[in-house]
């Protein structure tokens, strides 16, 4: 049977061993929804920076460049951590770049896996048909907040498991993020408009970002981490 397990923050990546396994990065509000967008919408590659200052340094080789600390964009981007940035297709052919609070950081903790994937609501079904194909033990890691459990990441990592056949090995993290899905199922979005990271986007006028990136199945696009370039490529 494959194992499946679920990170609840990046910071707790080293207690699992993402060595040889698939790796789901998960950040649902907002920078896996963005990335996902992005691509679907013809940016070519996006490259995931940690830190601010080696994201804006890419503009010198033509990178598109974007990202945010707090929710808020950060001086010298050229766009913020928003997927309705990419909407009209304005930036395709494109290569981006993205710093974020907590989404470029899971991507960090998680070189080590056999494969990298982008996970968010917009590219549901295609991430669960890419799991179920696959033949290795699976890691969703949840960007969460500053190290702390964020429900939009927990619901889209049960939504996931919730959806998969029955050959998984369970484990308490799976069983935790797919029976906290089921209770909120019917009703899931309503729960994400109120959970505290919603807030935050409230708090910063962007509950169109909230009901955009809660929308289940709008692309069928993998993101996959490239080793050679460090990129994510389709």
């Amino acid at each position: 049977m494959k194992n499946i397990e679920v990170v609840v923050a990046p910071e707790l990546t080293s207690c699992y061993q993402a060595k040889g396994k698939l790796v789901v990065i998960i950040d649902v509000f907002r920078a896996t929804t963005t990335i996902v967008t992005a691509m679907a919408n013809g940016v070519k590659e996006v490259k995931t920076c940690l830190e601010v200052d080696e994201a804006i340094a890419l503009k010198k080789q033509g990178y598109l460049v974007g990202g945010e600390r707090d929710g808020v964009k950060v001086d010298g981007m050229d766009v913020d951590n928003s997927p309705l940035s990419f909407l009209d297709g304005k930036y395709a052919d494109k290569k981006f770049a993205i710093s974020t609070t907590n989404g470029t950081k899971a991507v960090e903790t998680s070189l080590d896996a056999n494969e990298i994937i982008i996970g968010t609501f917009a590219n549901l079904t295609a991430v669960c048909e890419y799991i179920a194909q696959s033949d290795l033990d699976v890691l969703m890691v949840c960007a969460g907040w500053k190290g702390k459990m964020s429900t939009e990441d927990l619901m889209f990592a049960g939504a996931v498991i919730a959806t998969l056949p029955e050959e998984y090995c369970s484990t308490d993290s799976a069983d935790i993020a797919k029976s906290y899905f089921l209770k909120y199922a019917l009703n899931y979005k309503d729960k994400l408009d109120t959970c505290e990271h919603a807030f935050r986007l409230k708090k910063l006028n962007k509950q169109e970002n909230i009901d955009f990136c809660v929308e289940k199945d709008l692309y069928t696009i993998i993101p996959k981490y490239n080793a050679i370039s460090k990129t994510f490529v389709l």
